[in-house]
């Protein structure tokens, strides 16, 4: 598959570098389709100069920023209802990196049925933010998207016979 796609310039060359090197690291069991990776894998396969403490935090700070997000859009966003008693949501889009973003969205109200207490009494929450982190490579978009399409191919061909 990989040879194909370079041959068609579809996947960038870093994507196949770490895929070479990702190959026999990763492992499928054909009696149960559940996979293996071996430990370390991510922290053995980091950029040179890139450490795993640095990578985490980062990521501390991504978790951090996401939460002060939300606390400070969740605030403002009430206040807002308030201001304004026909306002029944309230959303913003934040830009992280180029292909990271947050989105948070707020719900003036929402009413939920109780499972808990077993008669399914409705319940009514205020104030119920939706947080939604992305990250473009995750979705397809880039790179993944030419794997994804060069999978179905591969795919294609060797389990339906096309």
């Amino acid at each position: 598959m990989t040879e194909k796609a370079n041959e068609a310039g579809k996947i960038s060359e870093g994507v196949l570098d770490l895929a070479a090197k990702l190959k026999g690291k990763i492992k499928v069991e054909s009696d149960t389709g559940v996979g293996n990776a071996e430990d370390n894998l991510y922290k053995d396969l980091l950029p040179e100069g890139l450490t795993l403490k640095v990578v985490e935090q980062v990521k501390r700070h991504d978790r951090d920023f996401i939460a002060a997000g939300a606390q400070v859009f969740g605030d403002l966003a009430v206040e807002a209802m308030v201001k304004n008693k026909k306002l029944t949501e309230a959303s913003v889009h934040i830009p992280m990196t180029k292909m990271d973003s947050v989105n948070y969205h707020l719900d003036r109200h929402r009413q939920y049925q109780n499972h808990l207490t077993g008669d399914g009494t409705p319940v009514d929450k205020y104030g119920i933010l939706t947080t939604t982190y992305e990250i473009k490579g995750g979705k397809n978009a880039g790179d993944l998207k030419k794997v994804r399409t060069e999978l179905q191919e591969h795919a294609a061909k060797k389990l339906a016979g096309k």
